[in-house]
């Protein structure tokens, strides 16, 4: 009678320790698909700082004192921004 008791206490533990290792695992895969989903999704987003440097070009070649058909790449857009600002054209 006291084996068996012990037994069924035993076997408690072990499908108790079993129960949280699993609730374990499944906590830790659920953190690592959440960060992947995270990095997935900043990895889809322009950064704040890009948006605002793709804004101003998209405002520079707009304009048409800065665009004569010579806006070639980002730096050059910035600088004609720059020129054009400090009334050096």
């Amino acid at each position: 009678m006291v084996e068996a008791s012990n037994f069924r206490r035993a076997l408690h533990q072990n499908l108790e320790k079993k129960r949280l290792r699993l609730e374990m695992r499944r906590s830790i895969m659920m953190k690592i698909q959440e960060n992947k989903m995270a990095e997935d999704c900043e990895k889809s987003k322009p950064t704040t700082v890009t948006t605002k440097v793709q804004n101003m070009v998209i405002e520079s070649t707009n304009n048409k004192k800065v665009n004569d058909g010579k806006i070639k790449d980002l730096g050059h857009a910035m600088f004609c921004r720059r020129k054009e600002h400090f009334g050096l054209e």
